[in-house]
């Protein structure tokens, strides 16, 4: 069975666009993201004024999920033609830093119903600002 050729627009966070379509760089449901992140930086370079955002750079979001897994499918993602893709320019990824694994940052957010910010000392702990830290006794319970 043939796999259908699938025609996606690709949308930059500058509000920029262009189209993979079967003549620029064929793309089916069973491409890998990989392979897709491959022909969109092919693209970038090959478009005269656009910088050129190499695959590692590329966070790629279609329909408000995030595509990390590079060896999953179109298809897995449920991409279909005509879909439109959001490119992201973000870090490249790293081995345990990836994942914050340095210990130290800040982070802002929203946690089941409590709001506040989040800060992960050098230790690796969490304090948070504007929340109670609960008693001992509290925790037990």
């Amino acid at each position: 069975m043939t796999q259908q050729q699938l025609n996606l627009t690709i949308r930059l966070t500058s509000g920029r666009r262009f189209t993979l379509t079967a003549n620029t760089s064929p793309v089916t449901s069973s491409t890998t993201i990989a392979t897709l992140k491959s022909a969109i930086e092919a693209q970038t370079a090959a478009i005269a004024d656009m910088e050129s955002i190499s695959a590692q750079n590329q966070r790629l979001v279609y329909k408000g999920r995030i595509m990390s897994d590079d060896g999953r499918t179109l298809g897995d993602y449920g991409v279909v033609d005509g879909g439109i893709v959001y490119l992201v320019k973000g870090g490249a990824k790293t081995g345990a830093g990836a994942a914050g694994g340095s210990g130290s940052g800040v982070a802002a957010g929203t946690a089941t119903g409590s709001t506040g910010a989040a800060a992960v000392t050098a230790s690796g702990t969490t304090a948070a600002a504007g929340m109670a830290e609960p008693s001992p006794m509290a925790r037990l319970q």
